[in-house]
């Protein structure tokens, strides 16, 4: 990868999480579940296509390793949360699920 595309790939991720941490949330307190429903449809398609779907994409990947959006917001979310004072240990449980799940996810998306 050239630094051009390192610098727009981490520009795509942080736009990402910085959109989840700043709209998800009010959009779930403006209109409750629905909210949530519409953040969850707005938010990761948009940023979808605009990391991954338009000529001029910001993520750029190289080589054979497949590394998605879910990614950068967990780091994102996980890096916002950690600056606030949130503590890792009560997050213990969480990061092991999504650990695992990755494993998994990453391990049924290779069976052929």
């Amino acid at each position: 990868m050239t630094v051009k595309e390192i610098i727009m790939t981490i520009t795509g991720a942080a736009i990402f999480s910085f959109l989840v941490i700043i709209l998800w949330g009010k959009l779930v307190n403006w209109f409750g579940a629905i909210g949530g429903f519409i953040a969850a449809m707005l938010i990761p398609g948009t940023m979808w296509i605009i990391n991954h779907g338009v000529n001029n994409h910001l993520i750029k990947q190289s080589g054979t390793v497949w590394i998605d959006m879910a990614w950068a917001v967990g780091i994102g979310v996980f890096i916002s949360s950690k600056i606030q004072g949130g503590k890792v240990t009560k997050a213990k449980n969480t990061l092991m699920a999504v650990i695992l799940s990755g494993i998994i996810g990453g391990y049924i998306l290779t069976i052929k």
